[in-house]
């Protein structure tokens, strides 16, 4: 008895390492979902909205000011990334905490896979599909970090990485407000007031992503899993027991895919669009600083292409994450087919047909159901977004 309850606890603890980055993410801005009734559920509640209209009227509504006060266009492509950014994580706040329950009946699958027994090899999938999640998170957070420091620190030195129009421009995050804010200690107030509410953004902006990422891979590993299953039958002393408890699997695998689709579908087509519009504006600023010799600025097309290249590699983070879960899917099919079926008698190889049957159609995400989450997909967003930079830098 004692041996189950440590093994429990071990296997909780395996759960708790391969989420835990993004559940203390998540717990900072009430988004950690979690059963909740009276008065928790509405101090979560308020939290989540308290947050929204912080960013909304903090950030976005004095960012959407500035650019109708801007009057340089090169001024208002900078200035717009940032409002962009901020506009499209409040409906991803939004998202999350309205699917909870969703996400906790995930969330509960997750826990389950993490405690059931596994052998060595299912583990150590299990492991690293962890490991990634974990490693492209602290990479996130480093990189999220990093970029508000430079935001709010160089400006202090002269050092600005975005065009800068003076007198209507002198905050980390660009904003106008309607009030004389330049005088002591308005200024301060804002100044780092604006500092706090990006930290939050970066907490916001890298939690949910990085959360999507953590629960796409546990689904690649669990694929992976299965593949494996099959592939390995001949082990199996009972094959009826073994097919039915593939069966099942992978019946539980094709209803997780669907939860996630209902929670995520929206919120990636919000990342896909974010990454295109970031994309087309960053390689019209680069282009253009570049051709302006009298404005040329080494640390802003150095800050330029290190924000393109972070949301290059999180965005491709996604797309191959989403390809392997295609192809692992796919591989169930192959598997199965291959799987020495010949050798087994006629009535349990009739049985293989279901499975089959129902790998035939791949499990993938998609973004708005509108495509799938794969490299043909992330191939014809480049495209797009190279050809619109084109067409812009052309108007500049």
């Amino acid at each position: 008895m004692v041996t189950s309850r440590l093994t429990k606890h071990a296997r909780q603890a395996d759960y708790d390492w391969a989420v835990g980055i993004n559940r203390n993410c998540l717990r900072l801005i009430c988004l950690w979902p979690r059963e909740t009734h009276g008065k928790r559920k509405l101090l979560d509640n308020l939290c989540v909205m308290t947050i929204v209209l912080i960013l909304g009227g903090f950030l976005v509504i004095p960012g959407v000011l500035l650019l109708f006060k801007q009057n340089e266009i090169r001024a208002t492509i900078d200035d717009s990334i940032y409002s962009l950014t901020v506009i499209t994580l409040i409906p991803k706040i939004l998202i999350i905490h309205g699917k909870r329950s969703v996400i906790l009946q995930i969330l509960n699958m997750m826990a389950d896979d993490w405690e059931k027994p596994k052998t060595d090899e299912e583990k150590y999938i299990m492991y690293r599909y962890a490991q990634i999640a974990r490693i492209v998170a602290v990479l996130g957070f480093m990189v999220g970090g990093l970029a508000t420091l430079i935001v709010a620190i160089l400006p202090k030195f002269g050092i600005y990485v975005r065009h800068t129009t003076d007198g209507i421009d002198v905050f980390p995050f660009p904003s106008y407000y309607v009030y004389d804010v330049t005088r002591s200690p308005y200024y301060e107030i804002i100044y780092y007031g604006q500092i706090f509410v990006l930290l939050i953004t970066l907490v916001a902006y890298n939690g949910i992503n990085m959360f999507f990422g953590t629960i796409f891979l546990h689904m690649c590993g669990q694929v992976e899993n299965l593949r494996a299953r099959i592939e390995n039958e001949k082990k199996f002393g009972d094959f009826r027991q073994a097919l039915a408890s593939i069966v099942s699997d992978h019946v539980r695998l094709i209803r997780t895919v669907k939860m996630i689709e209902s929670t995520f579908s929206a919120i990636m087509l919000i990342m896909v669009v974010m990454f295109s519009v970031l994309t087309c504006t960053y390689i019209t600023s680069i282009f253009s600083i570049s051709s302006d010799k009298d404005e040329f600025s080494l640390t802003r097309v150095f800050y330029l292409l290190f924000s393109i290249c972070s949301n290059f590699i999180q965005m491709l983070f996604y797309f191959v994450t989403g390809q392997a879960l295609l192809n692992e899917s796919e591989g169930i099919y192959d598997a199965t087919y291959e799987c020495g079926w010949l050798n087994l008698k006629s009535n349990e190889a009739k049985c293989l047909i279901l499975i089959m049957a129902r790998s035939k159609t791949p499990l993938f995400i998609t973004a708005g159901k509108l495509f799938p989450i794969s490299y043909m997909t992330f191939g014809s967003i480049m495209k797009i977004s190279f050809s619109y930079g084109s067409f812009l830098l052309t108007m500049l």
